[in-house]
């Protein structure tokens, strides 16, 4: 693509700018050996989650990002990276930004994708329904997806990178959605265990909240009453 190189070189810039949104110690897990276009399932909390994708993989992806909720320097940062915006309630958007991430990924491009769509803020869901979209433009283009979780514990931030999955193209769209979303699960599951096992009882609720209040208030354009009707629907 015209512009790839221009957003790699300009990567760098773009990650140390990033760092003002890293709030800890982030603790990388990525032994990713495959070298190819991929496209990067990132689960999605807060404004975070960007910054840290960009410090785990140390590499230039291109962002799938929703038109709603950004602050004018955040879409900047996005544009000198490399961005497909969607309006999440449009069709007509999201065929579009399906067409522009088809010719990226086809041109050996990567691509940044949160498939929940939105934050997950629930005090339940390890991940939230997440759209058949990223499983089927993997098949069709015949790239792996490889998953990323990030869990936040306090001051510090797990960052882990799991193994390739190859998405065959017949394969079913629902059935291919849920194992990724059970593998994203359970690596979430998996990076709160090492903080410690306990019961729903002994968590406090208001510790929970706080934490949201928190990703919320640090994020003042985040509209979550629109943001919540962009949870997928089965």
């Amino acid at each position: 693509m015209i512009f790839k190189k221009l957003h790699e070189l300009l990567f760098p810039f773009v990650k140390n700018i990033s760092k003002k949104y890293i709030h800890g110690e982030l603790i990388i897990e990525n032994n990713l050996s495959y070298k190819g276009p991929v496209i990067y399932a990132v689960n999605h909390t807060n404004v975070s989650d960007t910054p840290v994708v960009f410090h785990t993989l140390n590499k230039q992806a291109y962002i799938l990002a929703g038109t709603k909720s950004q602050k004018l320097i955040d879409s900047i940062g996005f544009n000198l990276n490399g961005v497909v915006w969607v309006n999440r309630h449009s069709a007509k958007s999201r065929k579009k930004s399906t067409d522009k991430l088809y010719k990226i990924l086809s041109s050996a491009g990567s691509v940044m994708w949160f498939p929940e769509g939105t934050w997950n803020l629930s005090d339940n869901l390890l991940m939230l329904p997440m759209r058949y979209g990223i499983v089927k433009m993997a098949a069709k283009v015949n790239v792996p997806i490889v998953p990323i979780s990030i869990y936040y514990a306090g001051i510090k931030i797990y960052s882990t990178v799991g193994d390739p999955i190859t998405i065959g193209i017949n394969e079913d769209a629902i059935t291919a959605i849920t194992q990724l979303r059970d593998i994203m699960a359970t690596m979430k599951y998996e990076q709160m265990e090492t903080c410690g096992v306990y019961k729903r009882c002994d968590v406090d609720k208001e510790d929970f909240d706080a934490l949201i209040k928190a990703s919320l208030d640090e994020y003042p354009t985040f509209n979550r009453e629109y943001e919540e009707k962009c949870v997928f629907k089965h």
